[in-house]
Formats: C-alpha cells, structure tokens, sequence
C-alpha cells in the first residue's frame, strides 16, 4: 500500500511579491499626499477664522468697558493691524490718541501711546498675501494695499476701516477683506470685515 501526499505550492514568488510591495508604495504616496494637503487647508481655515475671531475680540473690547493698564484708562478705541510688509503676524492694538490708525512703536516707546495688546504670529508658512478694500462706491474690491486697520470705538459696533495707515478724509472704508493662503498660494481664504462691523470668511 502507497501513500499519496500532494505537494501544494504555498507562498509568493519574487515576482508576486515586488508587484504587493509596488501596489502598497503607491497606495501609501497617494495617502500621505492627500494628508498634507488636508492638514494645508485644515491650517488655513484655522488662522482664517482666528483671525475673525481677532477682528471679533477688537470689537468687543471697543464697544465694551476694557481698560489697558498705564495707557489713558478707557479713551480711545481698539483695533486690528494688518500690513503687507509683515505677513506673518497681524496685531490688535488700543487707539489710545483716537486717530483710528495703527501707530507703531519706534525707539521703544509709543510715540502717541498706541499699544500693542496681542501680536499674533502666524505659523505653518502660511501668510497673509492681499489686502483689499471696497469703497462707498461698491465692488470690485480695490486690492494691493499697504496695510489696513480696523477699529472699534465705544459705544459703536461698527468698524472703522483705515488704508495705509492714513485717515486723511475722516471716512471709513465700506469694508475690508484680508485674504490668507497657504505657502504654495494654492489656496486663500478671504476674512470679510464690513462697516456695519458683520465679520465674515469665506
């Protein structure tokens, strides 16, 4: 009497297995690809917002009763500063000498004792990359500007909207709009500030 044992064929060829190898390489690239780029956007939409959220603490220190220590009690207003020369940080700031614009410190010392309330510093190379404004008139937007300040003076919820850091005419801008990208400017968000003191993004 003979026994039989079928000799079955288990495991994988080199062959087989380069190709599993080369399937799971493509599929891991394609994953981390598309997490980079979920985390880039997840990032803009973060400092989009904080900024609103920036723009919204302003406002709520100027129509409320915030006073910062040593700089003139309750006068003047405060606002946001946004320049095209620093795009990576934006500041809030109080308005101490009331003339709604952005005075910075030179020599350490405020010249008319604006002060520096918080500086934010924006991370993850994105940047601040337009700053645009609309007027009276209406759209379109008039783009490429220096830099812009937004303040808030009690009792007002509005904002007053300032370009260059000029206020030659005493008028406010009818809204403002600072647009945020990722560092390969492959995508923006844009933060939306108009005059009634409405903050948007979008």
């Amino acid at each position: 009497m003979f026994l039989h044992f079928n000799k079955s064929k288990k495991g994988f060829t080199l062959i087989e297995l380069v190709v599993v190898i080369g399937i799971f390489g493509l599929i891991m690239s394609v994953a981390l690809f598309n997490q980079s780029k979920l985390s880039s956007s997840t990032l803009l939409t973060n400092l989009a917002y904080e900024t609103a959220l920036a723009l919204r603490q302003a406002q709520t220190y100027g129509i409320g009763v915030t006073s910062v220590s040593g700089v003139n009690g309750f006068s003047g207003g405060f606002g946001v500063h946004f320049s095209s020369s620093l795009p990576n940080q934006f500041i809030i700031f109080k308005d101490t000498d009331g003339s709604k614009t952005y005075s910075p410190p030179t020599g350490g010392t405020y010249p008319v004792t604006d002060q520096n309330i918080t500086v934010y510093s924006i991370a993850g190379g994105n940047k601040i990359t337009g700053l645009c404004y609309t007027d009276s008139s209406g759209p379109p937007a008039h783009c490429g500007q220096t830099s812009v300040d937004v303040v808030f003076t009690r009792p007002d919820p509005e904002a007053f909207i300032t370009l260059g850091g000029l206020n030659p005419t005493g008028q406010s801008q009818a809204s403002a709009q600072i647009m945020v990208s990722t560092p390969t400017g492959d995508k923006t968000k844009t933060v939306d500030v108009e005059y009634s003191g409405q903050i948007g993004v979008q």
